[in-house]
């Protein structure tokens, strides 16, 4: 069977490759993910495991072999990144060029609900001890092992001196702002699959793709969850008088990337600020945490001890189907509500009041941004006005993505077949 590779940092990000594994081997394809989690993100991973089917390898599964002679052993048809903003993916991608192996970026998630325009290093204003812990945790690993492993790349590649000048440009870059949008030749691969029409530009003018090498695929988050064709404007279909006084806090991660929030502390203490105002005006709180909460810090545990209720994965559609509104950070997750037809607050006070949401929130035509938590007195007007509209019509057709969502393995495959090798 031929192979196809996937590689990333760690196994967190397996669920997103582990999709494809069913429609791949149909087609003929053995879908492998190699990520390099004994170097710092994953350690103690065992060094090749199956995880929801897909067969998984640590980069020490292969010995004191680098990532160009994993490649020339492995010898795969095309490679699969979930990005490759970090040095090690683009080592990764240099040698793929190299090599002439097709190459396709995978977005994980909806990119437009950030702030992805020349506003993002004030939409994610770093915290001065955020940037100090990150700059602690990934000195050594940066400067001992993914720097110089890129620095080889380029020796070995023969690249020529404009190279060199965008990773070293990248790594001062990446000390004030990981998130900045600067191009590189090292990130762009041969295709780009994008969940909806909305991150076509920016896939586009970030990655350098042409319009006919990127590729609309669907939303799988929202299988995910469970959400259905069915769900989509639900909200305007039911009684407003038996929704539940309760809105429901979609956190993005912030204070996990060092960004806005110093501590969990303070992001705890946020969290309780949103819960007296709303409860102030006749709402109780539900709080749904990033996947990162599960696993780093203490956020969880300091939500145990207050009286904001933690909703998960198995019950978040049955509690954003009854509930008044949904105050969000810039998560993908937020598309679910904002389909469903919800209110939308896109929270811009306190610590967030810089905080800036990309063209997909703001364009929403139920959405509001939250600058004045007093405001939320204001709220049981705007659930019993809202009515579906041809704007919101015109939204979800831009922001659902291709369905059924179900099919997006089979539109990855279909796009990447195109470029395989022959």
């Amino acid at each position: 069977m031929k192979k196809i590779l996937g590689f990333d940092s760690w196994t967190m990000a397996s669920n997103n490759y582990a999709r494809l594994v069913n429609i791949f081997k149909e087609n003929g394809y053995e879908l492998i993910l190699i990520h390099i989690g004994s170097w710092g993100h994953d350690k103690g991973r065992l060094k090749e495991e199956k995880i929801n089917g897909l067969l998984v390898r640590d980069i020490s599964y292969y010995k004191n072999m680098s990532i160009l002679e994993i490649f020339k052993q492995e010898k795969p048809e095309a490679i699969i990144f979930l990005s490759t903003k970090a040095f090690a993916h683009q080592t990764a991608n240099l040698y793929a060029m190299h090599l002439k192996i097709p190459t396709l970026h995978l977005y994980h998630g909806i990119v437009s609900v950030q702030s992805v325009n020349s506003n993002a290093v004030k939409a994610y204003k770093r915290s001065f001890y955020g940037l100090l812990t990150q700059l602690y945790q990934r000195f050594w690993k940066n400067f001992t092992l993914l720097i110089p492993t890129i620095l080889i790349a380029l020796m070995r590649c023969k690249m020529p001196l404009s190279y060199w000048r965008f990773v070293f440009r990248d790594i001062f870059t990446k000390i004030n702002n990981p998130l900045s949008q600067a191009t590189s030749p090292l990130i762009k691969t041969t295709l780009g699959c994008i969940y909806t029409e909305a991150d076509r530009m920016h896939m586009k003018n970030t990655y350098m793709l042409k319009d006919h090498d990127i590729y609309s695929v669907g939303n799988p988050d929202l299988i995910t969850f469970g959400f259905s064709s069915n769900d989509i404007g639900c909200s305007f279909q039911v009684d407003k008088s038996s929704l539940r006084n309760d809105v429901v806090y979609i956190d993005t991660s912030l204070v996990q990337a060092g960004y806005v929030f110093d501590n969990f502390n303070q992001y705890f203490n946020h969290l309780l600020l949103t819960e007296k105002y709303l409860m102030k005006f006749g709402f109780s709180m539900s709080f749904k945490p990033h996947p990162d909460h599960y696993h780093n810090g203490n956020l969880l545990e300091l939500l145990e001890k207050s009286t904001i209720r933690v909703i998960h994965k198995d019950n978040f559609m049955s509690e954003i189907r009854t509930c008044s509104a949904v105050i969000v950070e810039p998560s993908t997750l937020s598309l679910i509500p904002a389909l469903m037809g919800k209110i939308i607050l896109l929270a811009n006070y306190g610590k967030l009041s810089s905080q800036t949401y990309g063209d997909v929130l703001v364009s929403y035509p139920y959405s509001i941004f939250l600058k004045d938590l007093n405001t939320i007195s204001e709220l049981n007007f705007k659930i019993s006005k809202q009515i579906r509209t041809r704007d919101f019509e015109s939204w979800v057709e831009q922001n659902s993505g291709p369905m059924p969502p179900e099919n997006m393995p089979e539109r990855v495959f279909n796009a990447l077949k195109k470029y395989l090798i022959q």
